[in-house]
């Protein structure tokens, strides 16, 4: 019974094998303790083995250890939470931008045709005129943010590049890219995911690698989705990387980690001081893509 934690000590001994002498087995969820004290989540299935006379001579127990079906669970029971504050941020982001610039400008362009209403010179129209075109185009800005339209009208691959070509423009980096679908055509869900990933992994190779080259490479293989995001600047720790501390709140790699554990796919680091590193990702293509009909 030292294997057990104290607080099922009493049920085993009352309610447990109680049950395997009256049915003959028992199989439930238990835990068990390591060496060091450590709980381990467990299957057990409790059965008696027999004399010829009848007695129950052995109690045999086959245990299984469920720790990583336990730590899916946990996984899967914060998602829900994880999106509902993902979508939280984003409203706030999209409020905090139509009432600092858009509501402003708006504000100002009905000040300035009121002042012409009453009389004001025609002057105030042409400033009117201007504002409005500023409001138009954070208007644009603000969609988007939400779902880029290459996207939609030039298709996934089209939208990668530019947004590539777009990031390599502003900072210097050379940027090169490979896509391959092998024929399928990725779901809206997953194929902005892709893009604000890539998009937020470049920003941070901007921000922190110090790099002067950028790869990426978006490949179909054995019926997953797999990225690598791939830099030559300064890298980071292997054990910075092992205690986690990169995939932690108010790190930008949080916010790339928390998408891909919506869509069930993985998440890998590859990196060594001043050797550059590797985002590896991978997601299921039967979680958001169907094959192109030709």
């Amino acid at each position: 019974m030292s294997y057990y934690p104290k607080e099922l000590h009493k049920r085993i001994e009352v309610e447990i094998i109680a049950t395997v002498i009256q049915h003959g087995q028992w199989t439930g969820e238990l835990t068990l303790l390591s060496r060091k004290g450590k709980k381990i989540p467990i299957v057990e299935n409790i059965f008696p083995i027999y004399e010829e006379a009848g007695r129950a001579r052995y109690l045999v127990r086959l245990v299984t250890d469920i720790t990583e079906q336990k730590d899916s669970e946990r996984a899967m029971k914060q998602l829900p939470r994880k999106m509902i504050e993902t979508q939280e941020n984003e409203r706030i982001r999209i409020a905090s931008e139509l009432h600092d610039s858009l509501a402003q400008n708006l504000l100002v362009i009905n000040t300035e045709i009121q002042t012409v209403i009453k009389g004001g010179d025609i002057s105030h129209l042409k400033r009117a005129s201007s504002m409005t075109t500023q409001a138009l185009e954070q208007i644009n800005e603000i969609a988007h943010n939400l779902r880029p339209p290459y996207l939609d009208k030039s298709g996934f691959e089209r939208a990668i590049k530019r947004m590539t070509e777009t990031i390599a423009e502003s900072s210097g980096i050379s940027i090169f890219v490979e896509i391959y679908l092998g024929g399928y055509t990725l779901s809206k869900e997953l194929d902005i995911t892709i893009y604000r990933i890539i998009q937020e992994a470049l920003n941070n190779i901007m921000k922190h690698s110090g790099a002067k080259k950028a790869y990426i490479d978006i490949t179909n293989k054995d019926d997953n989705i797999e990225i690598h995001v791939s830099d030559d600047g300064r890298g980071f720790e292997p054990a910075i990387i092992k205690s986690g501390a990169l995939t932690g709140r108010g790190h930008g790699l949080a916010g790339i980690k928390e998408r891909v554990d919506i869509f069930d796919g993985s998440f890998f680091i590859d990196s060594d001081s001043g050797e550059g590193a590797t985002l590896v990702l991978s997601f299921p293509l039967r979680q958001g893509a169907g094959r192109a009909e030709n």
